[in-house]
């Protein structure tokens, strides 16, 4: 089996912040998609992110349909319905990738780019 390795998923994942737009594919290790969500319709998520050395945009059609969902990371995170997730919000997908489809088993909503700035007064 080929290893390919963009970004993995460590220690960054537990204490919440994440790497996003990328894939991570090595032996023995469950492969991971990053990006923002470009479209939700019903079970199915399309997050498109970057991948590869050069930075290629891609585009994975994610079946959430048996996937844990959460907000956040970590020991903070809430468990959510596919039904909070919102365009333009950030993700990380662990699953099953085949080409550009993906079969979710857990999905983390970051939020917003927008929800992530400084407070405002």
């Amino acid at each position: 089996m080929k290893s390919k390795l963009i970004y993995i998923i460590g220690s960054s994942l537990i204490t919440g912040s994440l790497i996003f737009g990328g894939t991570a594919y090595a032996s023995n290790a469950r492969p991971a998609i990053f990006g923002q969500v470009a479209a939700v319709s019903g079970r199915e998520i399309t997050v498109t992110g970057r991948s590869g050395k050069q930075g290629t945009i891609t585009t994975y059609k994610v079946d959430a349909s048996k996937a844990k969902i959460t907000q956040g990371l970590g020991q903070g995170a809430t468990a959510i319905d596919l039904s909070n997730v919102e365009v333009g919000d950030r993700v990380a997908v662990l699953g099953s990738i085949t080409g550009d489809a993906v079969v979710a088993s857990s999905v983390f909503d970051k939020g917003s780019m927008k929800s992530t700035g400084k407070k405002g007064k």
